[in-house]
């Protein structure tokens, strides 16, 4: 179970380098700095939240079936998927509205947009 879960972390690390490195040939500050608060935005609301979920479920669908409770481990993963869409549901105006709360934060205006 680990193997899979190291590599969805190693990708996505490897997805914010080439983010980087490649906005950074492009000599401009505010570009890497944008992205620099684009990828914590990520890191933050999407990879926090929803990691933080699925491991919840790994463990109790984990318990469930070493418990040779299957019934219960469906349940689980019915419930979950209604938990992931409410999350979903409150972490989207975050990223719609991004922009607002960075300057509402005291942030450069032309790196916030």
């Amino acid at each position: 179970m680990a193997i899979p879960a190291t590599g969805c972390y190693f990708y996505g690390m490897v997805n914010e380098v080439i983010n980087v490195s490649m906005i950074s040939k492009l000599d401009d500050h505010i570009l890497v700095a944008a992205v620099g608060q684009g990828n914590a935005l990520a890191n933050i609301f999407g990879y926090g939240v929803f990691l933080g979920l699925s491991d919840a479920l790994v463990t109790l669908s984990s318990q469930a079936v070493g418990a040779k409770e299957f019934e219960v481990c469906g349940v689980y993963l019915q419930r979950a998927t209604i938990v992931y869409l409410c999350a979903f549901v409150s972490v989207i105006p975050i990223f719609i509205w991004s922009e607002g709360f960075l300057i509402g934060m005291g942030q450069d205006l032309e790196c916030a947009r």
